[in-house]
């Protein structure tokens, strides 16, 4: 059963525990980062929403094919088997065991080269309203609050600091749970029902939660990059296309701030692509800003890909 949850957070900075010296030494130190969110707009707050409802129905679509309904049959199976075998029915219970095996096996044929099946997808979409100087500022309070061994209260004020979908899917380790049924089978067979349950619940027990989370600040620059691209093709004024470049930046200093790519090299690299664009706008004809867009919205695409994998993918691709 799929499940989209939507959390609406809304930042407010409590401030606790810092004394004038440290107030006055965060503010000295912050002033030269400080980045207002643009005054100007150009895509409206449903169109970006728009993006995000398509991110979220590409990720359901990833996930709404076959496998689900086949490891969802498997587990079925498997639960099917242990109520027969506390019903002390061991023929039904082999025969359901025997299913579930049979089953696995055509997954497992079909697609060798996946070891997880997912059986379910759940999205959670978080989104935190704030801007850069409150986030700053709960940061700056957070690590005083640490510093001083208050670490409930840091967490407390840090755990609304997240704008992003979070994609749980429970997975099925289809490239072991087989021989977990084989050999409950194997027990039943040999009159030990006990064993068979105590095996098939530790195998039920493996089904484990992939967790991966999207940051919505990049959904949307996304968006706003993508709107670039149209504009220049209609040779549209850059006055409005700047507009677009500045709002995806913030979106991505934004992103950056909460912590997603955890000071990633590539930020800057991002914000320099910008840069680039904007000085090609002046040239005559626009140079080459078209490619350079282009090239940005693949480069935004791939790092969005990236820090959103989760720890089993980022595991997997480095051995």
């Amino acid at each position: 059963m799929k499940k989209i949850t939507t959390i609406l957070l809304l930042l407010a900075l409590v401030v606790v525990g810092c004394n004038k010296e440290k107030q006055t030494e965060g503010t000295a130190n912050n002033l030269s980062d400080t980045l207002q969110a643009p005054k100007n707009k150009y895509l409206s707050e449903q169109q970006l929403q728009d993006q995000v409802d398509q991110e979220i129905r590409d990720i359901l679509s990833l996930a709404n094919d076959e496998r689900i309904a086949d490891a969802v049959k498997v587990i079925a199976y498997t639960e099917e088997a242990v109520k027969h075998i506390l019903d002390s029915n061991y023929v039904e219970a082999t025969a359901r065991l025997e299913d579930a095996i049979g089953k696995a096996a055509v997954m497992t044929a079909a697609r060798p080269e996946l070891s997880l099946f997912p059986l379910d997808v759940q999205i959670t979409t978080r989104d935190l309203v704030a801007d850069i100087d409150v986030l700053k500022q709960v940061r700056k309070e957070a690590e005083h609050l640490t510093d001083k061994g208050h670490l409930q209260a840091a967490r407390h004020l840090l755990k609304d600091l997240a704008s992003e979908l979070e994609i749980t899917t429970p997975m099925l380790p289809v490239a072991t749970y087989p021989n977990a049924l084989s050999l409950a089978a194997k027990s039943l067979s040999e009159d030990k029902p006990d064993e068979a349950l105590i095996i098939l619940n530790t195998a039920l027990s493996t089904v484990f939660v992939q967790t991966k989370y999207v940051p919505l600040p990049l959904i949307r620059a996304e968006r706003m990059l993508e709107e670039v691209t149209t504009l220049l093709e209609q040779e549209e004024k850059d006055t409005d296309i700047t507009t677009l470049l500045e709002n995806a930046e913030y979106q991505i200093r934004f992103a950056e701030a909460l912590g997603y790519g955890k000071k990633d090299k590539e930020f800057e690299e991002l914000y320099s692509a910008i840069k680039e664009i904007k000085h090609e706008l002046k040239k005559e004809g626009d140079g080459d800003s078209a490619g350079l867009t282009k090239k940005l919205r693949e480069k935004l695409n791939d790092f969005k890909d990236r820090i959103s994998k989760s720890k089993e993918e980022v595991k997997k691709e480095n051995n």
